[in-house]
């Protein structure tokens, strides 16, 4: 195994990718399936997953510029970069997730307002009068 002293760090950074792709992969998958009360857990763990890791790779990344280092570090950097390149696809599956599930919820609500926006029927009462219209429909109860 290697034993430079970046070795560490690049396997710390791996084992994070790692990590991310689990959480992204459980919030993808709860937002198919519509578990969404796990939804805010985890994207709470992804950001700060990604933070962790960006900041990681900011880190190490300027201590890469030694030749003789990068070929040492070969296997463990590629070994990272395909950890990277997973993530990366889980990130693209989790993003059209997202966005679809929030394409619906906008489509729903729309449907929603309009539905409340169309004007009422006017009938006729038991004692032969027009009803009264109700003046405000609200989709918020205000019993508070």
């Amino acid at each position: 195994m290697t034993q430079h002293p970046l070795a560490t760090h690049l396997r710390e950074a791996t084992a994070l990718c790692h990590e991310l792709i689990t959480v992204v992969n459980a919030e993808t998958d709860a937002v198919r399936t519509r578990t969404m009360d796990k939804v805010p857990e985890l994207a709470k763990r992804k950001e700060r997953l990604t933070n962790a890791l960006e900041e990681m790779l900011a880190n190490v990344k300027p201590l890469l510029a030694d030749t003789k280092a990068k070929a040492e570090l070969a296997p463990l950097m590629t070994e990272l970069r395909t950890a990277v390149g997973t993530y990366d696809h889980a990130a693209r599956q989790n993003l059209l997730v997202l966005q679809a599930a929030h394409q619906a919820t906008s489509i729903f609500l729309d449907s929603v307002r309009q539905a409340v926006a169309k004007p009422k029927a006017e009938t006729y009462g038991k004692k032969g009068v027009m009803t009264d219209k109700e003046e405000n429909t609200s989709l918020i109860n205000k019993s508070y």
